[in-house]
């Protein structure tokens, strides 16, 4: 057996090598071959990484996206390579608990007629009917596939031969042309190559004709093609403008399929439209792109909840949607049976499980599966339970959910601890943003037990706070706690604010900054008596 994971891992490079090039002939069964995903989690820098992707497969990742990596780093500095590379196929312990599947790899490797059927089925029977992941809860059955590289840079041949070293453990490669942060710009990648169409052509022409693995582009509208155009304008002229870019980006994308893009992903913003400056999405212009191309599109951007998802998918037509603040945000987005997609509170939506059942280590699990064993159906508990336990289904499952990534870092640890620490920042906001002393720990946290710690510390938070509520009000009008809330979700007359969550930290102070806006009053630092006198002729031009 010393020799099996190598001899395993050789007949799964074969057959990838034999099913990508069957897919490069076949353009059509691309996206067949990779199970028709759904719901696809975005390339992160720093966040995207073997242990958040697991865990964004079990709560309904169809397709997942390694963190965005410098193609000049990843193929001259080995360091680099090692550190960040991470899949399930270069993981240690996954190849020692995939030795017993070694004769069967084998042997599908060897028959020729199972890859003509690969493309309902997936490449491993992973994905159900519908582009579904199935996990039973079974840790021996982690799966992270398929999975698509994502690689930066402005040289086509860099870019070549870094995306080679890699190709066989992918289903894809995928070029960013949409990173709008500060250091794109003095990389000269992402979508700062936009307005360069000829350098992109090249870039995608090139590995789609060297490599054997299919080539996907990720990418933002198009932005003004010079500072003049995004100074104030008419009405008019804004529209005229907008048209513009609109077109710009259409033929850019025709100019990718030509290319040899075998998928296209856009988002409908420009790469000046972040941060403070966020906006909404344009979810028509990707509607246009879908419309155009030939090929499958991805739709990204304005997706905070389950709902938001589907919407996107119905209005842009796109073969699936992605999501990356809203899933750093909340792990949970695409699993509508085990959270709210609304308000992060199940009370918000059909009654479920106040807990995450895939859970391996918690304080809480033992105790909350006992109290509701005798509950026949695991995702379908009365919210009269929920209720008497005087919980929070939104933030507890926060907490949870974040202990279950806490023991997929054990198995599969990040490259960094900082890894860890912005998973927890981000998805804990709510309850960081009440206690200080929760947010300096976990600044100063390296280790995983002190990560622990801080979300055992936020959970016994979180559970004091909600029993509390609901014992000071146990049966308010008839309704209780939870009816009360239901109806404050729909209403929005909700007695207290709480803290908004991290998707939400640029647009609440976007919003503030315009009700502001709006609220100042024009006060003339002039005003004339109140004799009825005229007062002077320039009166009227001081204002505050």
């Amino acid at each position: 057996m010393a020799g099996a994971p190598a001899n395993w891992r050789e007949c799964k490079a074969a057959k990838d090598r034999q099913r990508k090039k069957k897919k490069k002939r076949q353009d059509g069964r691309f996206w067949d071959s990779i199970g028709r995903p759904r719901f696809v989690m975005a390339p992160m820098v720093d966040a995207s990484e073997l242990a958040f992707r697991l865990l964004g497969r079990r709560y309904g990742v169809d397709l997942a996206y390694t963190p965005m990596l410098h193609s000049r780093l990843f193929l001259d500095d080995s360091k680099y390579r090692a550190l960040h590379w991470q899949t399930l196929r270069s993981s240690p312990s996954w190849t020692q608990a995939s030795c017993s599947e070694e004769e069967d790899v084998q042997e599908e490797g060897e028959e020729e007629g199972e890859e003509e059927e690969e493309g309902e089925e997936g490449e491993e029977g992973e994905v159900s009917e519908g582009g579904r992941s199935q996990w039973t809860g079974d840790e021996s059955q982690e799966f992270d596939e398929p999975v698509f590289v994502q690689f930066c840079g402005d040289s086509p041949a860099t870019l070549l031969a870094a995306a080679q070293l890699v190709e066989d453990e992918v289903e894809a490669v995928d070029v960013n042309f949409g990173c709008p942060q500060g250091i794109a710009r003095r990389g000269h990648y992402g979508a700062f190559l936009l307005n360069e169409p000829e350098l992109l052509v090249d870039i995608v022409s090139t590995l789609h004709k060297h490599l054997k693995t299919p080539v996907t582009c990720k990418m933002r509208k198009v932005s003004p093609r010079n500072p003049r155009d995004a100074l104030p304008r008419s009405e008019a002229a804004l529209v005229l403008d907008e048209e513009r870019r609109l077109q710009d980006t259409l033929r850019l994308c025709d100019a990718f399929e030509a290319a040899g893009c075998a998928c296209l992903c856009i988002h409908g913003r420009t790469k000046e439209e972040k941060a403070a400056f966020v906006g909404p999405c344009d979810w028509l212009a990707i509607r246009h792109v879908k419309q155009r191309l030939s090929i499958p599109v991805i739709a990204n951007g304005a997706v905070e909840t389950y709902e938001d998802a589907l919407r996107c998918l119905e209005f842009t037509g796109a073969d699936a949607v992605m999501s990356a603040e809203g899933l750093l945000d909340n792990p949970m987005l695409f699993a509508p049976s085990r959270f709210a997609p609304s308000s992060f509170c199940a009370l918000s939506f059909p009654s479920f499980l106040p807990f995450s059942p895939f859970l391996s280590f918690s304080p809480l699990r033992d105790s909350l599966r006992g109290r509701l064993s005798a509950s026949s159906r695991l995702h379908a508990v009365p919210r009269a339970s929920c209720e008497f336990l005087g919980l929070s289904p939104g933030l507890l499952q926060r907490c949870l959910v974040m202990q279950e990534y806490l023991d997929l870092c054990m198995r599969f640890p990040p490259p960094h601890p900082s890894f860890v620490k912005s998973h927890l920042f981000r998805c804990l906001h709510p309850v960081l943003a009440e206690h200080e002393e929760l947010r300096n720990s976990l600044g100063k946290a390296v280790e995983y037990t002190e990560f622990s710690a801080i979300v055992d510390a936020a959970t016994a938070h979180v559970k004091e706070r909600e029993f509390s509520r609901w014992a000071a009000k146990p049966h308010e009008g008839g309704r209780g706690e939870t009816g009360r809330r239901h109806e404050e979700t729909h209403t929005g007359e909700s007695q207290e604010a709480p803290h908004p969550t991290w998707y939400r930290r640029h647009r609440t102070n976007l919003a503030r900054a315009q009700k502001k806006e709006t609220e100042t009053k024009e006060v003339p630092l002039w005003e004339p008596s109140e004799e009825g006198a005229d007062g002077d002729v320039f009166s009227n031009l001081f204002f505050a």
